[in-house]
């Protein structure tokens, strides 16, 4: 392959003996003094400028392949620069623009998709061409590398032992040094050698880096001479995919088969995502959490001269989703755990420049804005804070950013800081942090009014002692285990209603009727509790059920990204005590002072003498009570428990690895029992039944006036990409039908039939309509929408 190379030169060298008329500048002989000789007067040996190189691109490049081009036109001084090439398929034009610019070697660089770099080395216009891929680049301005040599200088070309091992290594060693060898009377070029350009082959690929010839150690100037190599910059790798034997094209003389492309690499790249995402999703439902994250540059303030333009070089911009829950009470310690963390990266693969030029004196800095849209499980529990240290359940964003400042790379001079720059770090970071607060919702919000439907609790109530008045006798147990027990509760308790409808339903089954009528209800008391359990390490049902992150992902493993300072005295073994409890838990009352839950029945209260005789059709002893509720507890907190536990404030319920909150409903029924010839027996049945409280959306209003109460919210609205696709058009769901016209009902027409005829049709005015509040503790609809606080209602109701 070496030998088309030396064919081709003799093949020059013969046209150029045998060409006739005026000559180029650049053809010129010249002498060592640098004066013209012309072709009668030259009789002595001189040196000619026969290698020259064009260097251009194709459009769409980005920054970072253009500061590479750059950095090539800076090393090689014998380089003429050309325009960008319009088109991508017409590479038969450049061998024309080579000649046009009298160089007889060409660098193109072929840019793709905007990311992907392509470079093409030449030699025309008769050939040999190579094609190869560019990865791994890394600029002079970016590497930073303390290896300097003059703008100018001539380089000398190193190529390692593996390029004569092969017949395409060969011919690429022959190709690269007519091309980035430079001659010694380049125009541009200065008379003497001070870094090394070198070409490696590993793993197939070529690996070029460029190295600064220092003889004296800069730290010991005046000690012996010791040649050193500092790099200096830009490094890259080289994949060869193709060789040709023309100038961009003719037939091929080498192809790589180990060559993947990049498009190839990103679609397995997207499929094992889309895999792993799908693979996400299988455990619950997702959310959509969809923003933007503004970056805003502005240039610094001086008083001794103008504002300067501004230039970062943005690397990458992050972004986190992170939740986490943190509990510390003096039985258990401190203990954290995170719940998930998902980051995505807003920046492109490459880096980009942003610069506020044109506005360097603008009071508001230049903004860009990245938008997100992350997916968050649906089984993530709420914000909670729990104690006066706010330690509890949090979630956030946080976004980091890694830049480049520019103008800091190119200052020149000497100085303290110039001293200082090697050890300052080149990469900077800008972090940013919001907090997001989690809330869980029944039901989505709606339009129409959500009637809460009641579940029905079968309890096995427990015998208890009626009090310290009851006397010695006690109800038969069997006569107990007959008396049946339904209890109905809503599904869900509003948290800002005040009240909970209880029903407490009982009858006997398979008694006599003997016993029926010995027994009767005197008292019912019912009370709502609220306990809250704080755990050091999380359930195992726990971990079975919802994904949580794995151990390596959980701290001390893996630190949190913004953790309570309280966890700062266990990490460095500040607090150390004998004993450790696994869990603690506090309960307490959510009735008000004013009521104390028990309620008195009337006498003669025989609710089951009937039971034996309606064995067909049983009848059910109801009893209907509202019992009210507050949202603070009245009672007493023990200053100890109020540090980690917080003011005893209704919750909603909720489970979460280490905090987990309960509501039960605490029913006691009093029983008496007659005994012949003493005082009747007394017994007390026990028994309680969950109950869920949680937080209800608003009713959606339909008309555009606003809402009485400035505490209300609206509704949050739906992210910006499920309402309009790329091209800025609103997305149109066509599966939904349109509605059917009907005329406006504004006024309503009355048309009597004795004056049809006679009469034109009477017009009335629009009749007020009236508004109803439904009440869901009543079931009823009451026109002053109050909501009614029954004492206690006993009726029978008939299965």
């Amino acid at each position: 392959m070496a030998s088309i190379l030396k064919t081709q030169k003799a093949n020059a060298t013969k046209a150029e003996s045998k060409s006739k008329g005026k000559r180029k500048a650049d053809e010129m002989d010249v002498d060592g003094e640098g004066d013209v000789v012309m072709g009668e007067e030259k009789k002595k040996k001189v040196l000619k400028n026969k290698q020259r190189v064009m260097l251009l691109s194709s459009r769409g490049i980005t920054h970072r392949m253009r500061h590479l081009m750059n950095d090539l036109e800076v090393l090689l001084p014998h380089v003429k620069k050309d325009s960008k090439l319009d088109s991508k398929s017409q590479l038969h034009l450049l061998p024309e623009l080579a000649d046009l610019n009298n160089c007889n070697n060409t660098l193109y660089f072929e840019a793709r998709r905007h990311e992907d770099l392509y470079l093409w080395a030449a030699k025309t216009p008769n050939g040999p061409s190579i094609k190869m891929h560019v990865q791994n680049v890394h600029t002079m301005d970016e590497l930073k590398m303390t290896g300097n040599c003059l703008k100018g200088s001539r380089g000398l070309v190193s190529f390692c032992n593996q390029f004569e091992a092969t017949e395409w290594g060969r011919l690429t060693k022959e190709l690269f040094t007519q091309i980035f060898s430079v001659p010694p009377t380049s125009r541009r070029s200065k008379p003497f050698i001070d870094h090394i350009l070198t070409f490696s082959i590993v793993d197939d690929k070529i690996w070029f880096r460029n190295f600064q010839i220092m003889e004296k150690d800069p730290l010991q100037p005046n000690g012996p001479p010791q040649t050193t190599l500092v790099e200096i910059g830009p490094r890259f790798v080289l994949t060869p995919i193709r060789i040709f034997e023309g100038a961009f094209g003719g037939a091929t003389v080498y192809s790589n088969p180990e060559f993947i492309s990049p498009t190839s690499v990103r679609q397995a790249i997207r499929r094992e995502k889309g895999d792993s995402q799908d693979s996400y999703n299988l455990f619950s439902s997702a959310y959509s959490l969809s923003g933007h994250v503004a970056l805003s540059l502005s240039s610094s303030f001086s008083f001794f001269e103008p504002r300067r333009t501004a230039r970062v070089l943005l690397q990458s911009l992050s972004l986190t989703f992170e939740g986490q829950t943190e509990i510390f009470t003096p039985a258990t310690g401190y203990s954290a755990l995170r719940l998930c963390s998902i980051t995505r990266e807003l920046a492109p693969l490459e880096p980009i420049e942003l610069t506020n030029e044109g506005h360097e004196d603008s009071e508001e800095p230049s903004t860009w804005n990245f938008i997100f849209n992350i997916p968050i499980p649906g089984w993530l529990p709420a914000t909670t804070n729990l104690g006066i240290e706010d330690i509890g359940i949090r979630y956030g964003l946080y976004a980091t950013a890694k830049f480049a400042n520019i103008d800091e790379q190119q200052v020149s001079g000497w100085g303290f800081a110039t001293l200082c720059a090697p050890f300052r770090c080149k990469v900077k970071t800008s972090e940013a942090m919001k907090d997001i607060k989690l809330r869980r919702y029944v039901h989505a919000p709606s339009h129409d009014e959500i009637a809460t439907p009641c579940v029905n609790y079968l309890v096995n109530s427990i015998t208890t002692s009626a009090g310290p008045h009851a006397g010695p006798q006690r109800i038969p147990p069997e006569v107990l285990s007959r008396i049946q027990v339904l209890t109905s509760v809503p599904t869900h308790v509003n948290m800002k209603d005040d009240v909970l409808p209880v029903t407490i339903r009982m009858r006997t089954k398979d008694l006599s009727a003997e016993e029926c009528k010995k027994l009767q209800i005197t008292e019912v008391s019912v009370d709502i509790v609220q306990q809250e359990k704080i755990r050091f390490r999380p359930a195992a049902a726990y971990l079975a059920q919802f994904p949580l992150p794995p151990k390596e992902m959980q701290p001390p493993n893996k630190s949190l990204i913004d953790p309570h300072p309280i966890h700062a005295i266990y990490d460095v073994g500040l607090y150390v005590t004998s004993e450790l409890s696994e869990s603690v838990c506090r309960q307490f009352s959510l009735l008000p002072s004013t009521s104390s839950g028990s309620y008195k029945l009337g006498e003669n209260n025989y609710a089951f003498a009937n039971d034996s005789e309606q064995d067909d059709n049983p009848t059910w002893y109801t009893m209907e009570t509202t019992v009210p509720f507050v949202h603070r507890s009245p009672l007493h907190i023990d200053a100890e428990m109020l540090e980690w536990a917080g003011p005893a404030n209704i919750r909603a319920t909720s489970t979460s690895p280490l905090y987990t909150v309960s509501h039960d409903v605490q029913v006691s029924v009093t029983c008496t029992y007659d005994v012949a010839g003493g005082p009747p027996a007394a017994e007390r049945l026990t028994f309680k039944v969950p109950v869920t409280f949680a937080r209800v959306p608003q009713r959606l209003r339909t008309s555009r006036t606003r809402s009485d109460s400035a505490s209300e919210s609206l509704p949050c609205l739906p992210p910006y990409s499920q309402l309009y696709d790329r091209n800025g058009e609103q997305k149109i769901d066509y599966s939904v039908p349109l509605p059917l016209y009907t005329p406006p009902s504004a006024m309503l027409v009355d048309v009597s039939d004795s004056t049809r005829d006679s009469n034109p049709p009477v017009v009335s005015p629009p009749r007020p309509t009236t508004r109803f509040t439904h009440n869901t503790y009543h079931d009823a609809r009451d026109d002053d929408g109050a909501k009614m606080n029954t004492p206690l209602l006993m009726r029978g109701v008939e299965a």
